[in-house]
């Protein structure tokens, strides 16, 4: 056999051998369902931390408008008061009246005991605001309006760019399945030439070419697999 064709024998066996080593098992790192476009945009609507964030100023503003609300709703307040101790140090009980009483306390000292209670009822109610009430009604529905507007637009963003990625790792691992099959085509054109070369039908240089082309073969499978893992990253 000339030395010529017995190195391209040994060259191509030893890129068989790196290729084997490369390349991983047919089950490796396949998942254990298909996952679709529409369970992809749905994962990245509930996980993608921009839109949680844009979803929890929505509901915050929402709540705003009903805490506004109800803060010009009418509000009753009950209030009970006693009072047990010496008449000569008790406030008010010199002299009666409806009316707040200031007279003081007693010129002289009495022992006598003395006990008072008041019960209070009121009722705190804004009636009349001259419209700023529904100003601030109307500002706070503008702001969950607006907080509406960014989180539909920030959900559209993000679900083009899941669609994009979703897209783009499809392709890719058809890209991984057709070169795949290339490097079995070159593996069987490969083993094809050899034969005929051991038997001296076709030339040396033919089983050289032929080693070429199937570890650049491989060589394609592992570069689509690794960009087919970086989309799969990429959407992940």
């Amino acid at each position: 056999m000339p030395h010529r064709e017995l190195c391209g024998i040994m060259f191509g066996f030893r890129l068989f051998l790196v290729g084997l080593l490369g390349l991983p098992l047919a089950g490796w790192g396949q998942a254990a369902a298909p996952l679709t476009l529409g369970q992809a945009l749905a994962q990245a609507r509930t996980s993608y931390p921009t839109l949680r964030a844009r979803q929890a100023s929505v509901v915050a503003a929402t709540a705003d408008v009903r805490t506004l609300r109800s803060n010009y709703l009418p509000q009753v307040s009950v209030q009970l008061q006693a009072l047990d101790g010496t008449s000569n140090q008790a406030r008010g009980a010199l002299l009666g009246g409806i009316g707040p009483n200031v007279s003081g306390v007693r010129e002289y000292t009495s022992y006598q005991a003395s006990w008072a209670s008041q019960g209070m009822l009121y009722i705190d109610w804004p009636a009349v605001t001259f419209g700023r009430y529904r100003a601030d009604v109307q500002r706070a529905e503008a702001s969950v309006t607006q907080a509406q507007a960014d989180y539909d637009q920030e959900l559209f963003t993000h679900q083009v760019q899941v669609a994009d990625a979703y897209l783009l790792a499809l392709s890719a691992q058809k890209t991984v399945a057709l070169q795949t099959a290339n490097l079995q085509r070159s593996l069987a054109l490969r083993r094809i030439v050899l034969a005929g070369t051991r038997a001296g039908i076709q030339a040396g240089i033919d089983s050289s070419t032929a080693n070429a082309e199937a570890a650049r073969a491989r060589l394609q499978v592992l570069v689509s697999r690794q960009q087919a893992e970086q989309q799969r990253t990429r959407l992940a």
